[in-house]
């Protein structure tokens, strides 16, 4: 597929959304989505502890492997609230950047 001028278009020239917001923070040095898994120090988990998980939005998806299981499941972490994932018995909490 080829642009106006005849060329194919770029990557960043053809997202929309997230991907596009992700590209533009890439290109100022900002990691939007971090992909990279977090490893808790012991301890952390609990309510008054939680497992900070970074975030430069105010919401994001995060995934866990479930221990038993390996399944992956993914819940929406929101700024602000402490959340609790039964299968972990452990808490969560969004780490603003």
């Amino acid at each position: 597929m080829k642009d106006v001028d005849g060329l194919i278009p770029s990557d960043e020239g053809r997202q929309v959304g997230r991907r596009k917001e992700e590209l533009e923070a890439e290109s100022r040095g900002v990691i939007l989505y971090n992909r990279d898994p977090i490893t808790p120090p012991a301890g952390q988990g609990s309510y008054e502890n939680p497992i900070m998980v970074p975030s430069g939005l105010n919401e994001r998806a995060v995934g866990f492997e479930d221990p038993q299981t390996h399944a992956i499941y993914w819940f929406n972490l929101n700024k602000g609230p402490v959340h609790y994932v039964k299968q972990l018995n452990k808490y969560f909490k969004m780490e603003s950047y």
